[in-house]
């Protein structure tokens, strides 16, 4: 059976899964959606999304389980090592001029990436008051972020000494992120497309989430959070990804994957270590 015949109706599916679950399928590419849910039905054993929704809709567990696969979650300790070496030396540079203290991670997934930043920021004496927000439109991801035990295959740019410094063994191949490590981060269910944000941000991640959003999905995800970043923040996305014309939304390009929040606080491009003349570390 073709793509086409398996997702008839697929507009009334879009429509029953966001009064359900509150994802707004629209927003995300109109490929990306009828590949991954063509799969989905095919899985599932049944012949159209019609009878695949009649499943979702008799079965919580399966509704999850739909939600799960089709939000993505793919997450490791400081995934891309050059760039989060990148993100401590910025991070440094604020501290030094300004302040670290309110960092979030958008789309946090089962928790490796806010983990990730209180290990940094713990690394750095930042004191008790950083706070890390991290948000997920996932609440079965959100409640494996709590729980913080991770397989030893997420860990592996955890350098040893961070190892056994933060986490300790929970079984086999499986390791607990420790408590000084925990209370500094904040879980709470947000979807981007909806909020509402945080404010006041001194770094806020968004990395590899809005891939698969539509230009215009991305464009409101953006420059709602270029309002959440405070005068002088740091927005740092995928390594794959760009904020088109970040001017229109009230951010500045420092290199690639990075955007600042300029402000009267923040001294001009190519002043200090942040501006473009400095020598690009990470290609």
């Amino acid at each position: 059976m073709t793509d086409d015949a398996v997702l008839v109706g697929l507009p009334l599916f879009v429509r029953n899964i966001k009064a359900r679950t509150g994802i707004d399928m629209a927003s995300y590419s109109e490929n990306q959606v009828r590949r991954r849910l063509a799969g989905m039905v095919r899985r599932a054993g049944v012949g159209d999304l019609s009878a695949y929704w009649a499943v979702l809709r008799a079965d919580e567990a399966k509704l999850q389980d739909f939600v799960d696969r089709f939000t993505i979650n793919v997450s490791e300790f400081f995934r891309d090592a050059k760039l989060f070496a990148q993100l401590r030396e910025y991070l440094e540079e604020m501290r030094r001029t300004g302040r670290v203290q309110r960092l979030w991670s958008a789309g946090c997934s089962v928790g490796a990436e806010p983990y990730t930043l209180s290990i940094m920021t713990l690394e750095m004496r930042t004191g008790p008051g950083t706070v890390i927000e991290a948000t997920d439109l996932d609440e079965g991801a959100l409640a494996k972020a709590r729980r913080g035990v991770y397989h030893r295959d997420q860990l592996r740019q955890v350098e040893p000494g961070l190892l056994s410094k933060y986490f300790t063994p929970a079984g086999e191949e499986l390791h607990q992120v420790g408590p000084q490590v925990q209370e500094r981060v904040r879980f709470r269910q947000l979807d981007l497309l909806r909020g509402p944000y945080p404010t006041d941000c001194d770094v806020a991640l968004c990395r590899n989430v809005v891939i698969y959003f539509t230009q215009e999905a991305k464009a409101q995800v953006f420059a709602a959070i270029a309002r959440s970043l405070r005068p002088g923040g740091l927005l740092f996305i995928g390594a794959t990804e760009r904020v088109p014309n970040p001017e229109a939304i009230g951010l500045q390009s420092v290199v690639p994957f990075f955007y600042r929040k300029p402000g009267p606080d923040v001294e001009p491009p190519g002043r200090h270590s942040w501006g473009p003349n400095r020598e690009r570390k990470v290609q």
